[in-house]
């Protein structure tokens, strides 16, 4: 199924671990090389995260693992939601990539899924 919408996809978003079991022959220059039209998003366990688009390594970032995991249902959705927003609305990607991770370290912090974000100085 992923090989037949991916050629569709702009934006896909994908977890090291996630990697290893879809593609576990494939490299991110590779794959990114395969499906041209998306950008890709690795998110890596090691607080690393990086974006690829056609073959090459547009932005990698490294944060700082957040201290207090509670619950990390939603971190996934979290990032990329606010990663899309941050983009949509002009950051740069090293910009957009620092406002995902901040509010899906705070997602993390709660149980469940609906938790209070503080947004402020977040989303510029």
């Amino acid at each position: 199924f992923a090989d037949q919408i991916l050629p569709l996809m702009g934006l896909v978003k994908i977890s090291d671990e996630e990697m290893a079991i879809l593609y576990p022959q494939e490299d991110m220059t590779e794959l990114s090389g395969r499906f041209p039209l998306a950008n890709w998003v690795l998110t890596c366990s090691e607080g690393r995260v990086e974006v690829w688009k056609n073959g090459l390594q547009l932005c990698v970032q490294q944060f700082e693992p957040v201290a207090n995991v509670i619950d990390s249902s939603a971190a996934g959705d979290a990032f990329i939601a606010t990663y899309i927003a941050a983009t949509l609305t002009g950051s740069d990607l090293p910009s957009a990539l620092q406002q995902a991770h901040a509010v899906a370290a705070q997602v993390v912090s709660y149980k469940g899924s609906i938790v209070p974000l503080n947004l402020e100085n977040i989303l510029v």
